[in-house]
Parts: C-alpha cells; structure tokens; sequence
C-alpha cells in the first residue's frame, strides 16, 4: 500500500485526472480490443464463405474442361480465378499425377506485422475441391489464402481503430483537464499562498479565487486570516533576525580575536568566579581550562601566585583595584603590573584589570606577555654596559697620556713613545666603534645592503690574504692555491671581511709566532656540496668552555690584557655566515692551536653567452 501511496500525485487536481485518464484508458482500451477481436473473427469468416463460393464457381468450370481434356482451358480459367482475389495461388492436381497452376499477379503490398500475418495462417486453412464428372475422380481443385493480403486489410482496420480510440482519449483527457484546472486550480494557489506564509516568499496581497465552491471559499477565507497576522509578525520577524545576525557576527569576531590574540584574558562573573579564560592563558601559565573556570578570586590568585617568582609576584585583582583607585570604566585606560613566571624561567607577564558594570561580569583580567621586550631591554643594557667598558680602557690610556704630555715637557723619545700609546690606543677605539658599527648596520639591514654576485671563492681568498699586513717578524699566511674554479654566491666584501678577520684573530692568539695556513675544503651535505675555507694556527688554543661562547659579542678567551681585540670579530663573522645561508666549524686545542673552516654551498656556474659564435 505504501508504495501506491507513494505513486499518487500531490494535488486534487492531479488524483482526480488520473483516475478519470486511468478509467478513461481502461474503457477505451477495451472498447477497441473487443472491437477488433469480433471484427478479426469477423473478416476471417467473411473469408472462409468466400473461398467456398469461389471453389464452387471454379469447380464447375473446370469439370467441362476437364472431360475433353483441354487443359489450356483449365489454366485460363485458374487464372482467371485467382485473378484479383483473396487467393494467393490456384492449383488443379490430376489423378494422373500431372498439376495446374496460376499464381495471383495482383497481391498486395506486405504491410502488417509478422505476428498478425502467423495469426490469419494459422485462422485459415487452404480450400480443396474434389472435381468428380460422371462418378469419376478427375483431381483435386485447391486454392491457397494470400495470408499477408488479408493480414494486411486487417491492420489497416487496426491502424484506424486505434486511431480514432487515440484521437479519442487525446480530446477526453485535454477536455477533462480543462475542466478541473478551471473548477479546482483555486486549490494550487491556496497551497502556494499556504506554503509561502511565514517565508520571505509571502505574498501579502490578499487571495481571492473567483467562483470557487464553497468549500475552497472557506478555505481562502481561512488562509486570508492567516496571512493577515503572518503580515502583522513579519516585520518583527525580521526584524529580529537581522539583529540576530548582527549579534552572531560581532560574537563570531570576538570569539576568532579572542582565540587567536596573543595576549590572555581572564573574565569573571558577578560573584567573582572565573567565568571565562583564552587560550592564551593556558600556554602561558600552563594552567588547563578546566582547572581554572569556576575558582573563586581568592583561589585564582594563590594559584597564579604560586606560579610566578617571589619578587615579582602575582598581587590579586582586589589589591590591583584598590592600588591603582580602579573605577568600573568603559574606557580602555589600563594600568598594568608586571610579574614574573618560575616555568619557563624568565617569562616576564604585564598584568592589567578592568572592572565591569555589565550583567554577567564583573571584570575582566589582561595578561601580555613582554618577555622579547624585557630580554631585549636587557641584553641593550648589557650592551651599552660592555660597550661602555671596553671604549672606558682605550679611552682612558688616550686621556691620561694626553694630560701627562700637556702638564710636563718631555724629551723627543718619551714624548714619541706616549704619542704611540696614543694612536695605538684611538686605533683600538676606532676599531671597536668601526665594529659596532657593523654590527649595528647587520642587525638592521639582515643582509638588505648585500651585493650577491656569482663569486670564485679562491679570488675573495687571495685577495684577502694578499691585503692583511701581518706583525713585524711574522710570515705572511701559507696559502694553498687551487686550479678548481669554487663558486659560492655571496657579497664579495662581507665574505673578504670574514677571511680577515680570521686571519687576524690567528695571527693575535699566536703570540709565540707559527704558521698560518689558509687551505680549501669541500663536502657534501644531502645532495648539496659544500665549498670551505680553513683557516689554520698553531697558538693558544681554546678550552671547551671557551669555544662554546666565542661567538658572543664582547667575549674574549684571553682576559690577560696581551693580546689586542674588542670581542666582536667572531660575532661578526657568525653573523655574516649565518645571512650568507652558511656555517662555521670550529676545532681548538688548548696550547696546540685553533682550526676555523667557513662553509658556503655552492653556486651553479653563470657563463657568459659566446658572441663570437652566436647566430646572426
């Protein structure tokens, strides 16, 4: 039942047009089969009557001829027989074995389908005539029905039967739709209307069906009414939505800056529990949602004070309020504290309260995390600080010379050795300033006021060791030269910067003297070849602690005083290797010497076009 149920149409309209189409169909359908079986019977019979008269006629025909033997006779008259009838063929058989035979020259088309023409073969039989003379059997007379020529007559009834029964239903069907479209279309729009009440597709116009039956009439008077108060409510409808949407986009905002700030919140409701805290403040502190929502203010505070430092430790939201004379304020002037994390150590946290006047909360606690910005206060102090220090040594030599050699007369030797100490010492002074102000210039511009070119790595090199002046008494570097053009992409003088610095802090950290040797290097790295440089001495050396600070700026393996630097020339080389995409590997042993081999990758190849033998 189901499945039927799920075949009907929707509509009155629909069900009561399918009823009338199926019954229509049915009776019609009907109509014509009987019809055309009583008239198949029909023309079948009219047939058979027929052959049997035809036979007769023939027959008798026939049995003058057949006496006297005139055979040619018979065949005339066979002919004439089949002639133009239903016959497709006439045959006189002799007793004697000899046989007539004339076929019907005149059949008809083939034009009805196979199974009509099986049908009229097998309703028919072939007609036999016994022409008896005199007692005598002279042969048989048969005549054979032209099956397809009867067949054909029958569908061509067929044809125009289901013509008009077609023709028929066509006009029924178009007339009883007509008729109910006009009686029962008010029904359509009273579901349309019912269906759009309530929807931003209502029509608000009134609905009015003209010679309904009373019965829909009701139905529109009812619809109406409805419609009227769906008017009545839509404007607040929408109203309501619109203020709906604008609520849950402004939520929709404030929930993504509120899970994405950096910075953390902390909300409470009216009776001082946590109501409300950002994801922030959970990577922050450590401290999970759910351990911390619900804890009244006096457990949040001894909870996030237990986290921090006790110098710097977390004061509470009430002692915030009443130390900074808090008012419940919609402005955004916040005041803010700062504490300090124990994990991770350092972490430093500026802490700020709001208060609140709105229904379910009363305020609302800021954390920012300011940890770069300390560190970075820091390490400027601690920079000045060093930089203050190691001009103050220089600086003070340069000022005590030059107030000895104002106060007093010196002879030409003494005032010659103090003017040394002098310059040697603004040198120094130079040479400090000259290298902050490198360092200075890498940190701002990262690399931005570098001229990368496609360099041989050999040139840079050669031109480096054949520039540095080493100490009077000292040989000039031991350089091993290379056939193998070693491409690396660089700045050709920051990386000349790197060689030679190298090469002086070999030179300085070998005061006993020894060779300085400058060598090539390759490996590789992944599918990546690596071209070095490998700056070799035989000094000092350098411990494991040693090595492990080098590279910090103002840092000095040797304190003593003997050997000249200011503690930033491995800085600087580490800074320029580093935006040079490079690295630096370094091996030392203490009083056996130090090795340093700068690491470039290496550059593809950029050869100039052939002019010579480029086409025209």
């Amino acid at each position: 039942m189901n499945f039927f149920a799920r075949l009907l149409p929707s509509s009155l309209t629909n069900r009561v047009f399918g009823l009338y189409a199926i019954t229509l169909l049915v009776f019609v359908g009907g109509g014509l089969g009987l019809f055309l079986k009583t008239q198949f019977q029909r023309q079948v019979d009219e047939k058979e009557l027929a052959s049997v008269m035809l036979i007769e006629v023939v027959a008798q025909s026939v049995q003058d001829s057949v006496v006297v033997g005139d055979f040619d006779a018979m065949q005339k008259i066979l002919n004439k027989g089949v002639l133009g009838s239903q016959f497709s063929s006439a045959s006189f058989i002799a007793t004697g074995g000899g046989m007539l035979h004339a076929e019907n020259k005149t059949r008809a088309g083939q034009g009805a389908p196979a199974w009509l023409v099986r049908w009229v073969q097998d309703s028919l039989d072939d007609v036999n005539r016994t022409v008896t003379v005199g007692g005598r059997d002279y042969g048989v007379l048969r005549l054979e029905f032209d099956a397809p020529a009867v067949a054909a007559e029958l569908w061509t009834l067929t044809l125009f039967a289901l013509g008009g029964g077609l023709t028929s239903l066509i006009f029924g069907l178009a007339l009883i739709r007509f008729a109910l479209g006009r009686w029962l279309g008010g029904l359509v729009r009273l579901r349309e209307m019912v269906e759009t009440l309530g929807t931003d597709a209502a029509n608000t116009a009134t609905l009015v069906i003209d010679h309904a039956p009373i019965e829909i009439q009701r139905l529109v008077d009812m619809v109406n009414q409805s419609a009227t108060l769906v008017r009545e409510r839509e404007f607040t409808r929408r109203a309501l939505n619109q203020r709906t949407e604008q609520l849950q986009d402004h939520m929709a905002q404030l929930a993504a800056i509120f899970a994405l700030s950096p910075d953390a919140f902390v909300t409470f409701d009216r009776a001082l529990c946590v109501k409300q805290v950002s994801p922030s403040f959970t990577r922050m502190t450590g401290l999970s949602e759910v351990a911390v929502i619900g804890l009244h203010d006096a457990d949040f505070t001894a909870t996030l004070a237990g986290l921090c430092i006790p110098s710097a430790r977390y004061r509470g939201t009430q002692e915030m309020a009443e130390r900074l004379k808090l008012r419940a304020s919609t402005q955004m002037e916040l005041v803010w504290d700062t504490i300090e994390l124990k994990i991770p150590k350092g972490r430093v946290v500026e802490v700020a309260l709001r208060l609140s006047d709105a229904e379910f909360m009363s305020q609302v606690l800021y954390l920012r995390d300011v940890t770069r910005e300390a560190e970075i206060d820091r390490m400027k102090s601690q920079f000045l600080e060093m930089a203050a220090h190691e001009l103050r040594t220089p600086l003070t030599s340069v000022l005590g010379y030059a107030e000895v050699l104002l106060a007093q007369d010196f002879d030409a030797e003494t005032q010659r050795e103090m003017l040394g100490t002098i310059y040697r010492q603004s040198q120094v002074v130079t040479s400090i300033i000259n290298e902050l102000l490198d360092l200075v210039r890498i940190d701002a511009q990262r690399g931005q006021d570098f001229t990368v070119e496609n360099l041989v790595l050999s040139e840079v090199v050669e031109v480096a060791v054949a520039a540095y002046k080493p100490a009077a008494g000292r040989e000039q570097p031991v350089l091993r030269r290379t056939d193998t053009l070693l491409r690396v992409s660089g700045d050709r003088r920051k990386l000349g910067q790197v060689i030679t610095n190298l090469i002086s802090n070999a030179y300085k950290y070998s005061p006993g003297g020894g060779e300085v040797s400058v060598d090539y290097s390759e490996e590789l790295n992944g599918d990546k070849r690596l071209l070095g440089v490998e700056i070799r001495d035989k000094g000092i050396g350098m411990s494991s602690q040693q090595q492990a600070r080098c590279f910090e700026r103002f840092y000095r393996a040797n304190v003593t005083g003997n050997i000249p630097g200011t503690g930033l020339g491995l800085c600087i080389v580490k800074e320029i290797m580093d935006l040079h995409g490079g690295r630096i590997d370094l091996q030392s042993t203490p009083g056996q010497g130090t090795t340093i081999t700068v690491w470039l990758p290496e550059a593809v190849a950029i050869e100039a076009p052939d002019l010579e033998h480029a086409p025209a």
